[in-house]
């Protein structure tokens, strides 16, 4: 089930983001989609990649053969940076 695209997501931006930036562009967009208990935070590039930033999304990707990447091999994140506070902001577009 795809929750509504307007609702669950957003765009962010290294410059206006409150936390750590942990990526090598300068903005995208953040997403949850609710997987049934689990909610799976996602950042979509503007080269048209989706990154897997949590457990559930890796998961909801292989489930739906989304092809998302997972984040923790990906080049976009910068090295030693922690992705907590992005998916602390991701999950907040989660609908019930």
């Amino acid at each position: 089930e795809i929750s509504d695209p307007y609702v669950n997501e957003g765009l962010i931006d290294k410059e206006s983001f409150e936390g750590e930036w942990p990526f090598t562009v300068e903005k995208g967009v953040l997403r949850c989609d609710s997987a049934g208990q689990d909610k799976a935070v996602s950042f979509n590039t503007a080269d048209g990649l989706i990154y897997a930033l949590n457990d559930a999304a890796e998961t909801y990707s292989s489930k739906n053969s989304l092809g998302w990447q997972p984040i923790n091999t990906a080049s976009i994140k910068s090295t030693d940076s922690n992705i907590d506070d992005v998916i602390k902001s991701g999950l907040t577009f989660c609908i019930e």
